[in-house]
């Protein structure tokens, strides 16, 4: 589980599952986090699987942004 908190305060979870149903904003911010290296509660493990999960997240929505494109 991943714990963000957001804007107004609260702290919200999520699993690599959930990343669909986040606004693009939040997947934003948290590679932002990550590239910053601010995630430090996290193992180098799990930052690196946190990583991959992200990045492969996004090559899919821009993917599929692509296609509706054509």
């Amino acid at each position: 589980w991943i714990s963000v908190r957001r804007d107004d305060d609260k702290i919200y979870k999520f699993k690599e599952g959930d990343f669909k149903r986040l606004r693009l904003q939040d997947i934003e911010d948290m590679l932002l986090l990550l590239v910053q290296g601010k995630l430090s509660n996290l193992t180098v493990k799990e930052r690196f699987s946190f990583n991959v999960s992200l990045r492969m997240f996004t090559r899919s929505i821009v993917i599929q942004r692509r296609v509706e494109d054509l």
